[in-house]
């Protein structure tokens, strides 16, 4: 008798989270782009000189590797690139290209063996009353794929794969004022590094040199200049609610990375249904994807009042660290009223 009652009891409790589970539905994943500061740490503006591209001392061109012209020629191939790829728009980077260096300073920045010359190049960052010199050197350089044609007949016939292009620089980070460094790091990007970028934004690169470089480039400026990059997060996916196909509409649109259009079906459905509380979880979600962060606040405090509990805790902690991130980079004081959880 006790083990029927203890199994109606069981199938009860069931239901119950069942229903609550479909009721209250779920959550899913959207792309945002938030603010990362750079390897460096700085606050507000920075202006970041560009030194022309030289080759490291280090790399020592043998016959089996790469030859001293071709890294030279790697090292233009990849200034052109970092000048190309600043980060734009960016509201807290001004920038200083080589060669408005070289009209800036009095005496050559590149020697006759076409290297830079970094004390000239330090004072001409000077004299455009630069933050920071971003220096990079070529180590080594293997851009030119080996032609299938030109491999030997062991190597296709044990499959071995050719050797990945790859392009490995030195990047140094000069504080201009004091004229020290304040960053060095050895970067290698391969083929295998641009298809992993290219497959985490959902795209297809072409395997060539100058997806390479640019990637290359992309990375050298993550050490000096914060910047909005691609991250995920949580929002909610209603099923039963009243208005849940308006809010499961904007979520599509979220998934898009359109957050104007995800927000204006949100609106719609917490217009019509106030107590739909994914329609109001998701909104603050699209106040913090325009930096509006107040209003985020606000918005996911109503949400709260509807379901307590539910999903805003873990997501009030998540826009607090976006905040928090979002103030320093841009040099702001803290709110008014403080943080309320500790870092």
């Amino acid at each position: 008798m006790k083990s029927v009652r203890f199994a109606t009891f069981a199938k009860i409790v069931l239901t119950l989270s069942i229903t609550i589970v479909v009721l209250a539905g779920c959550q899913m994943t959207a792309p945002i782009n938030t603010w990362k500061a750079g390897s460096i740490p700085r606050t507000g503006m920075v202006r970041v000189a560009v030194a022309p591209v030289g080759v490291a001392s280090r790399a020592m061109p043998t016959n089996d590797s790469v030859s001293m012209d071709e890294l030279q020629k790697a090292a233009k191939t990849l200034e052109s690139s970092i000048v190309a790829t600043t980060p734009r728009p960016n509201p807290l980077l001004l920038t200083v290209t080589p060669d408005q260096l070289a009209t800036a300073s009095q005496i050559q920045l590149v020697s006759y063996d076409n290297q830079p010359n970094e004390t000239a190049t330090v004072g001409a960052a000077r004299n455009t009353n630069s933050d920071l010199m971003l220096q990079a050197n070529v180590v080594f350089a293997h851009l030119t794929p080996i032609e299938e044609k030109r491999r030997s007949f062991l190597a296709k016939l044990l499959k071995r794969k050719r050797d990945e292009m790859h392009l490995t620089v030195h990047w140094t980070v000069v504080d201009v004022e004091s004229g020290q460094r304040v960053w060095e790091q050895t970067i290698d990007t391969s083929e295998t590094d641009v298809k992993r970028v290219a497959d985490s934004a959902g795209n297809q690169l072409q395997m060539e040199n100058s997806s390479i470089v640019s990637l290359a480039a992309y990375r050298g400026w993550q050490l000096v200049s914060p910047q909005l990059k691609p991250d995920a997060v949580l929002i909610d996916l209603p099923w039963f609610w009243l208005g849940s196909s308006q809010v499961r509409k904007g979520n599509g649109y979220a998934r898009q990375g359109r957050w104007d259009l995800a927000e204006k079906e949100w609106q719609g459905a917490a217009d019509q249904h106030p107590t739909n509380a994914a329609a109001w979880h998701n909104l603050a979600i699209s106040a913090v994807a325009r930096e509006d962060f107040e209003l985020a606040r606000s918005r996911l405090k109503h949400a709260d009042n509807i379901a307590r509990g539910r999903t805003t805790d873990k997501t009030e902690r998540w826009l607090e660290s976006q905040q928090r991130s979002y103030h320093v980079i841009m040099g702001l004081p803290e709110p008014q009223e403080g943080w309320r959880f500790t870092d």
